[in-house]
């Protein structure tokens, strides 16, 4: 007895919520930002950081173009954004990332 291959009966639709690697790609830029509205009047003291989760919402969804259309940041930072961290490498990192990554390290070895 054999299973059926169903997978042509999976619509596009439901593929691009299958999304893991961005699940914020399915959204359009206003959608995301209404979600983020919605989500800041559900949960009260969030009122004055709307802007910043928005920008942030839209740079996690797409990193390029959230970096063109925000105005606030100079050339210089624009850059180290989009490639900085790519080029940093491990001792680039922050005092608090590689000391966390060492205590990890340490607690599996002392396992």
């Amino acid at each position: 007895m054999s299973i059926p291959d169903d997978s042509s009966s999976v619509s596009s639709e439901k593929n691009k919520w299958l999304n893991v690697d961005n699940p914020l790609a399915v959204f359009s830029a206003s959608d995301l930002d209404q979600k983020i509205a919605e989500f800041v009047d559900i949960d009260k003291g969030l009122e004055e950081h709307l802007v910043i989760l928005q920008h942030g919402a839209q740079l996690a969804r797409d990193k390029l173009v959230a970096l063109e259309n925000y105005t606030a940041l100079s050339q210089e930072q624009k850059t180290y954004l989009q490639d900085g961290e790519e080029r940093a490498g491990f001792f680039g990192q922050s005092k608090f990332l590689k000391g966390s990554l060492l205590a990890a390290c340490l607690a599996g070895i002392i396992q």
